[in-house]
């Protein structure tokens, strides 16, 4: 058993016992005007406990998934705090490997020629359950190394988190990056065919790259937020942005980019 989970428990029994008490009338006080400062004082004791003791240091997880024929990899990432790296480097191109910072849960599925691989923190009350765990050492840092020898649709989302995405050597069909106050870089290969992108950002700052060849579409709405294009390399037509070439290639990106408060910077790599 867990023991802030056991601490919880202990404090909740016993807050219930004094409620039924001073219903019976059988507290010499009024309780009623001290549960809001006992809870505060009963949680400010949790988390100072929490952050003073001592915790053995984690190790890291890793994640070994075959592809086993499969000719397309669905990969869903429920990242919150912490750092997320994602890239190719992986020594075996049909082997999807990840390492954790912190324990995390993985779901495999074989769907036909498809694998749906999907990966989120082991504790879906992370921030709830541990508040000491909020410190930079305990939070998660994973790095995910995707195989080659496969189409790769990617549904990423994080929090207030530090992310780098390197696509280059990944065959891309598909791309959806969401985030809240994270500091985010995703450099993108050359597409084969057409392929979709959406970002959507809150209050951080993503900075996406393409590759010097590929053309693109990029359909900005931002609210408060800013959202940048390079003008030697997109213009302007209508509402959306478009490279040279881009309709006269078959094989191109339709970027939708949305922003709340944060920004968004869209450039092409020169070499």
């Amino acid at each position: 058993m867990k023991s802030h989970g056991l601490y919880w428990g202990i404090g909740l029994i016993a807050l219930g016992v004094l409620l039924i008490l001073d219903t019976l009338g059988l507290l010499p006080f009024d309780l009623s005007g001290l549960i809001l400062p006992l809870l505060l004082i009963l949680a400010g004791i949790w988390v100072i406990w929490g952050l003073a003791r001592p915790r053995p240091a984690t190790a890291a997880t890793p994640l070994r998934v075959p592809l086993d024929g499969a000719d397309t990899l669905k990969l869903k990432v429920r990242h919150g705090a912490g750092r997320l790296r994602i890239d190719s480097s992986g020594d075996d191109p049909s082997l999807l490997t990840a390492e954790f910072g912190v324990s995390a849960h993985s779901d495999v599925e074989r769907q036909g020629q498809s694998l749906a691989v999907r990966l989120r923190p082991a504790d879906d009350w992370f921030f709830l359950s541990a508040p000491w765990s909020w410190q930079r050492g305990a939070l998660p840092d994973w790095s995910i190394h995707l195989p080659t020898a496969c189409s790769v649709e990617l549904d990423l989302q994080t929090g207030a988190s530090e992310a780098a995405v390197d696509l280059a050597g990944i065959r891309l069909a598909g791309l959806r990056f969401e985030t809240g106050a994270s500091s985010t870089e995703i450099e993108l290969p050359m597409p084969q065919g057409s392929v979709p992108v959406r970002l959507k950002g809150g209050a951080g700052a993503i900075r996406l790259t393409l590759s010097p060849k590929a053309e693109a579409r990029v359909t900005p709405r931002a609210d408060l937020g800013t959202i940048t294009l390079e003008p030697n390399h997109f213009t302007r037509q209508g509402p959306d942005h478009l490279t040279a070439n881009f309709a006269h290639s078959d094989n191109r990106y339709e970027i939708d980019v949305s922003v709340v408060a944060g920004s968004v910077d869209v450039s092409r790599r020169t070499s």
